[in-house]
């Protein structure tokens, strides 16, 4: 553990030490509060976006957020089954066999992004129309999440993004969208109110599909460098959420530093997610509460998705185009993966 000047935080970045800050009910999520930061001054009074942070369940819920996580795995233990597993399957088959008849292609826009964005809506049921300006709308409003200073023009699009997405809602209930039928009798039985129900689902629809992008965008890189390619490897190798930051409820050891009451720690899980060798812990996935309840699901599209584009065989990085990353200081991915494929 050290004590960053310039982040005003206590920093970890030893497997062990991030894993037990994800842990520790000592530390409660910041995201919360930096949401508030976000929407004020900026945004206008009674906007979508302060509607929808003001029933967010990380500010309304308390600093364990107890009900929400019990829905959230309770949705996914309901949601994940073997159709849902079958017709993802068969869609990375047909991913990779179209893939495969191209010489030279974008990886995200003709692999990952498909199979990640099919993956997301089979499994929350969501019919394709709508599913398309949801998908559109969620990337403006992680967009803005990942801002370190967003401008108010940021915030308007963001909160123009989240109109889109609070009014896609009653249309997937016609719709009979059963993800969104699942999330609300989860939080029915967990005491939560519809409102916030929706904005779980909300989070839920949007908060996947980039980290899943990036997986397997990182997979993909691997075969074309002849690197292990396991799916635990590629997993902590991609790890989305580069780092998190926390606040110490109550004064704690950490690391062997003091932390006290009020104090932030940041919790380098990326890092701390490579160099754990053994994977013992997958730290891409989180810990404790914090611990992703989908990371069977990841880890099964994962899995078909390299095996499938493994097969495929002659992929290499193109020479003549340079792969494009994602800019953010919290989130890790590539927004352009350009590749050739030779003829065998």
């Amino acid at each position: 553990m050290d004590w960053s000047t310039d982040l005003n935080a206590w920093v970890a970045r030893d497997p062990a030490d991030v894993e037990e800050g994800l842990r520790s009910e000592s530390l409660s999520a910041e995201r919360g509060s930096r949401l508030r930061r976000i929407s004020s001054p900026e945004a206008i009074s009674a906007s979508a976006l302060d509607a929808f942070l003001s029933r967010w369940p990380m500010l309304s819920e308390g600093p364990q957020h107890r009900a929400t996580r019990r829905v959230v795995r309770e949705a996914f233990k309901r949601l994940d089954s073997k159709e849902v597993r079958s017709r993802v399957s068969d869609f990375i088959v047909e991913t990779a066999i179209r893939a495969g008849s191209v010489e030279r292609f974008d990886a995200i826009q003709e692999i990952t992004r498909p199979i990640s964005l099919v993956a997301i809506r089979e499994l929350f049921d969501i019919p394709p129309a709508t599913f398309a300006e949801v998908d559109a709308a969620g990337r403006d409003v992680v967009g803005l999440i990942g801002v370190s200073t967003p401008t108010a023009a940021d915030v308007r699009r963001g909160s123009a993004a989240l109109d889109v997405l609070i009014n896609a809602l009653p249309v997937l209930a016609r719709e009979g969208c059963r993800g969104l039928s699942v999330i609300r009798s989860a939080a029915a039985a967990a005491g939560l109110e519809d409102e916030t129900a929706d904005a779980v689902a909300i989070n839920l629809f949007i908060d996947g599909q980039q980290p899943l992008e990036s997986i397997i965008a990182t997979g993909l890189v691997r075969i074309c460098r002849q690197l292990p390619r396991d799916t635990e490897t590629v997993i902590s190798d991609a790890a989305p959420f580069e780092h998190c930051s926390r606040v110490a409820v109550a004064e704690l050891s950490l690391g062997g530093a003091t932390i006290r009451t009020g104090e932030k720690v940041r919790l380098e899980i990326g890092q701390a997610a490579r160099v754990d060798e053994s994977h013992r812990r997958q730290l891409a996935f989180g810990a404790g509460r914090h611990f992703c309840p989908a990371a069977g699901y990841v880890r099964f599209v994962v899995a078909r998705s390299l095996r499938e584009l493994d097969r495929m065989g002659g992929l290499a990085l193109d020479p003549e185009e340079s792969v494009l990353p994602r800019a953010s200081s919290g989130y890790r991915g590539i927004l352009r993966l350009p590749l050739v494929r030779s003829a065998l």
